[in-house]
């Protein structure tokens, strides 16, 4: 049995028992992750999940439903949306968002159509390795910089300066998203460090420290997940406002992709997303050799908008 691909052509079928594995590996750092499944006439329709983000984003439940497709059209999200909300609401929570829905995809208009605002968009962009030239990794190191690699955990010496750095991604344009990226603390590093151990996940960092000040100046992120073996998955790129300009980004990202040729070939994939109005990010990654396959949108709404938007439509439908 095989999970169907759905609106996301650009993504393999996932065997039941991978599917499964996944539900059971959450995401480090977007907080304790809830499940419902939802029966009509003792058939599952209808499945949903929310994580529970914490810190900056503590209001938010970063949710998404899936209607089996022959269950669609006939108004199981809508219903499974709006149980939903007070149990939401009872563990905190007032704003709903969704990400990952296929720009022009029913998902996306669903959503629309039920109260949920587009608040975001993202490109979705796929490395292929064995299809690009290896040249195009060999970028060198700007003067008065270095590189540092390491895996698993940022080194003590270059944690406070991490910190800092990755704090930078407050800068990063996230539309109306209720997502704030966090104020990072060495103690939030090491937090998030042990919940991708306990989960199975790997970590690959690169550097590039400013040799006079000892400082980070720009770092890239990449994960690599039990279930998918040879996949990898691009994380955050950051290069702190004092230090843009020298092409620090497209040197610490090509860094990584030579090691990865290197040290873990198996590896013949790697998936980021990326603003959609981040020009420049979205040319770098070109650089290296991905392609931006397709577009994707976040949603949101207050809890206390989508309940009020019901009422109003239910006093429409009965006047």
């Amino acid at each position: 049995m095989a999970v169907r691909k759905q609106e996301k052509p650009d993504r393999e079928a996932q065997p039941f028992d991978r599917w499964i594995a996944d539900l059971r590996l959450p995401d480090a750092g977007y907080g304790p992750r809830e499940f419902w499944g939802a029966r009509r006439d003792g058939e599952l329709v209808a499945t949903a999940s929310a994580y529970l983000l914490e810190g900056e984003s503590d209001q938010v439940a970063l949710t998404s439903i899936t209607v089996v497709p022959d269950r669609r059209r006939a108004g199981v999200g809508t219903a499974v949306l709006h149980l939903l909300l007070p149990l939401l609401e009872a563990r905190g929570r007032t704003v709903v968002e969704g990400w990952d829905l296929p720009e022009d995809g029913p998902g996306r208009r669903w959503a629309n159509a039920v109260g949920l605002r587009t608040a975001k968009s993202m490109v979705v962009q796929w490395l292929d390795t064995a299809d690009v030239d290896p040249v195009a990794w060999e970028v060198s190191v700007p003067d008065g910089y270095r590189v540092v690699d390491w895996s698993g955990e940022v080194p003590d010496e270059s944690v406070d300066s991490f910190a800092r750095a990755l704090t930078a991604m407050r800068d990063a344009p996230i539309g109306e998203s209720g997502v704030v990226f966090p104020v990072w603390t060495v103690d939030l590093v090491r937090k998030s460090e042990a919940e991708l151990r306990t989960s199975g996940i790997g970590r690959r960092g690169v550097l590039a420290v400013n040799e006079a000040t000892g400082e980070v100046a720009a770092l890239t992120l990449l994960d690599f997940y039990p279930t998918l073996p040879t996949w990898g998955v691009q994380r955050d790129t950051v290069v702190v406002p004092a230090e843009r300009g020298r092409g620090l980004g497209l040197c610490v990202k090509a860094r990584m992709l030579r090691w990865l040729r290197e040290q873990r070939p198996e590896i013949d994939r790697v998936h980021t997303g990326t603003g959609s109005d981040n020009e420049h990010m979205i040319r770098i990654n070109h650089l290296l050799g991905y392609r931006t396959t397709s577009v994707s949108v976040g949603v949101n709404a207050k809890i206390s908008e989508l309940r009020d938007r019901r009422v109003e439509v239910a006093g429409q439908e009965t006047g």
